[in-house]
């Protein structure tokens, strides 16, 4: 054993034996716990029907777009700034679009036009309606099985 690994050893032996010493110290604290200050479409399911006849030729995010409504119910100790995120689960972590019961097939989500990506927040008024569509997207040139799919995410409200 040459020195330097002894001296090591020695260290490391000695900084196992050092006195453990902790200090405590009393903290109180007082929360408030609120109700919900919103409520999103009086509470009911937002329910989106593509159609029965979906054609897995046209599954591009522009072909059967469906359109719903996002309206809030607030009371008045709602905060100043309230966020919408439609939250679910993703197709994969580079692609946020809602993953669907059928293999290679999500569904996208769009805002005033534009794609509005699932699990991102969107700061909203509460005195508005928003509008949003949502479409069945194919994942590349993959390929996607007849028959029914369905999908499920969450509107939820973040207060600041």
């Amino acid at each position: 054993m040459s020195w330097l690994t002894a001296v090591k050893k020695v260290v490391i032996l000695s900084a196992c034996l050092l006195p453990l010493t902790a200090l405590a110290s009393n903290i109180h604290v007082n929360v408030e716990v609120l109700g919900p200050s919103c409520t999103i479409n009086n509470g009911e399911t937002i329910e989106v029907d593509f159609g029965d006849e979906v054609l897995s030729t046209k599954l591009d995010g522009n072909h059967y777009l469906e359109m719903f409504f996002v309206n809030f119910q607030c009371n008045a100790s709602t905060p100043n700034t309230i966020f919408l995120k439609i939250e679910g689960e993703q197709w994969d972590n580079s692609i946020k679009v809602l993953k669907t019961s059928k293999v290679n097939l999500s569904i996208e989500f769009f805002r005033a036009g534009k794609w509005f990506p699932l699990n991102e927040r969107l700061e909203v008024d509460p005195l508005r309606s928003y509008a949003f569509e949502a479409a069945p997207y194919k994942i590349g040139n993959l390929k996607v099985q007849a028959g029914p799919f369905s999908a499920a995410a969450t509107l939820a409200v973040y207060y600041e």
